[in-house]
């Protein structure tokens, strides 16, 4: 059925001295006006009722809401576009009616695809509380603000699982993303499809790892079990056996980096790891190792230990003071050494064995 509806009070005046045309005042008629529970035949009976016909408009004029056809004689709805108004139409019937996209409000064509008129209404779309409304020129919709999502006109957290896509909230609990509670929960995050302690991760050892390590929860390239004492690392599991990843410090400043120690066992800790200390590995777990004097000097210093030099910037670790470059005992060149206080300290060069050759006068190892 065609929108019809009678036009505005465009300034037509009245059958008068001053209308010498007989024009009268347009009356648009909305939907509601025009249609009642009887349908099209009532909006078509207020156009058109008997009360309304003359024979010639030009003499007899017309009742309010109609205008004059002079070349028929009859009242008509409109005779141009104009008395129809913005974005509507005189139609061959001599109706107004609303460009497509449009439907008749109050007398006036609106937009059909706006929230304030969508579809076929007259009133506003409802707005959801952190979104807007939106109209897809039949009926009502929301769109929420990132990240929240559209569920019963509401804008919430999530619907399902897909929704929640942080590692740290993968889980969707009665609207909103939540820590996760299984592995399950974290089924769609690809990257980390195995949930730990609340939270989604790539692993948890090695083993998910194809046998490399697994730090922080996620995969390295690094292989389980390579990574040799004193060593830097980032996991325990890195470490050979019976070794752990463990925070250290240099003269009584804690260090960034992090490095493999012998765990002590039933015996004396080996040389040259002849240090008994406490340590806090990676995981955080508290374990008694073996390691340098870290008063003194660091793992960097004790693996430099017998490498060719030209001053000690070029032994232990970039920045500190825990090398030394000297010359030794069994080769009248210079070393990269490092301070000691017993022979067992030291540790072996190639053939040689710093304990062998000894904490030379308390002083470094290997020393003259």
């Amino acid at each position: 059925m065609k929108i019809v509806f009678a036009l505005l009070a465009l300034g037509l005046l009245a059958c008068s001295d001053d209308n010498p045309d007989n024009r009268l005042p347009v009356t648009i008629l909305d939907d509601d006006m025009a249609q009642s529970d009887q349908g099209e035949a009532d909006m078509n009976d207020m156009v058109n009722t008997p009360d309304q016909f003359v024979e010639n408009c030009v003499e007899d004029g017309c009742v309010p809401g109609l205008i004059c056809n002079e070349n028929t004689g009859q009242c008509v709805n409109c005779e141009t576009n104009v008395e129809c108004g913005e974005n509507g139409f005189c139609n061959p019937e001599k109706l107004c009616e609303c460009d497509a996209e449009y439907h008749a409000c109050d007398g006036v064509c609106v937009n059909s695809f706006s929230p304030e008129t969508c579809g076929g209404s007259c009133e506003a779309c409802p707005v959801p509380e952190n979104g807007t409304a939106t109209c897809d020129g039949v009926t009502c919709g929301i769109a929420c603000e990132a990240p929240l999502v559209a569920v019963n006109g509401e804008c919430v957290g999530c619907e399902t699982n897909a929704e929640c896509t942080s590692p740290s909230a993968s889980f969707c609990d009665a609207g909103n993303c939540a820590p996760c509670n299984n592995s399950a929960d974290c089924s769609h995050i690809a990257s980390a499809p195995i949930c730990a302690e609340g939270t989604c991760v790539e692993c948890t050892e090695s083993a998910d790892c194809g046998g490399n390590v697994c730090a922080g929860g996620v995969c390295t390239n690094i292989a389980a079990g390579s990574v040799n004492p004193c060593q830097a690392c980032t996991a325990s599991e890195a470490c050979t056996e019976g070794h752990a990843c463990v925070a250290m410090e240099f003269d009584g400043a804690t260090r960034t980096e992090s490095f493999c120690l012998p765990i002590k066992g039933a015996d004396e800790c080996p040389s040259p790891w002849v240090f008994e200390v406490q340590k806090l590995s990676v995981e955080g777990a508290t374990v008694t190792a073996c390691g340098p004097n870290e008063a003194v000097t660091t793992c960097e210093a004790v693996l430099d230990a017998g490498e060719s030099c030209i001053n000690a910037d070029e032994c232990g670790a970039q920045g500190l003071t825990d090398g030394r470059c000297e010359p030794t005992t069994f080769e009248n060149t210079l070393r990269c050494t490092y301070d000691c206080t017993s022979s067992n300290q030291c540790r072996e060069i190639g053939d040689f064995e710093f304990d062998e050759i000894g904490c030379i006068s308390g002083d470094y190892c290997g020393g003259i």
